[in-house]
């Protein structure tokens, strides 16, 4: 999906500053928690969920997998591309993922088994 914005220095960057502070800025214009988007985006899950998606695209959900995926040991909970379909998921196989995304997701796996280690 890289190909449809087309800027790298933008994806790496700004974008993912932007995601990840999100929330507080939320706060900030509204004065309020931003729990309104959070409880927004669980209901958009849900009805994903209960009704499926268009199978010609796919939905990222957070799923415990069984096994290694995209490179992610099995056992933790972990977003996945994800098709649904009679309130079933089933994970997309095949996605290319390039060098940059997958520093990300190791990063995020380390963060995950340490969050796990705890427990």
């Amino acid at each position: 999906m890289r190909e449809v914005i087309n800027d790298d220095e933008y994806l790496n960057g700004q974008f993912i500053k932007t995601v990840a502070s999100r929330g507080g800025e939320i706060i900030a214009v509204r004065g309020l928690s931003s729990a309104a988007s959070a409880g927004s985006a669980a209901c958009d899950h849900m009805h994903d969920w209960w009704f499926g998606n268009k199978l010609t695209g796919y939905v990222s959900m957070g799923v415990i997998l069984e096994e290694e995926t995209y490179g992610v040991k099995g056992g933790i909970c972990y977003s996945m591309p994800c098709n649904i379909v009679d309130g079933k998921y089933q994970i997309v196989e095949g996605l290319e993922i390039n060098e940059f995304s997958k520093e990300k997701i190791a990063k995020s796996e380390q963060e995950l088994l340490g969050e796990k280690a705890v427990w």
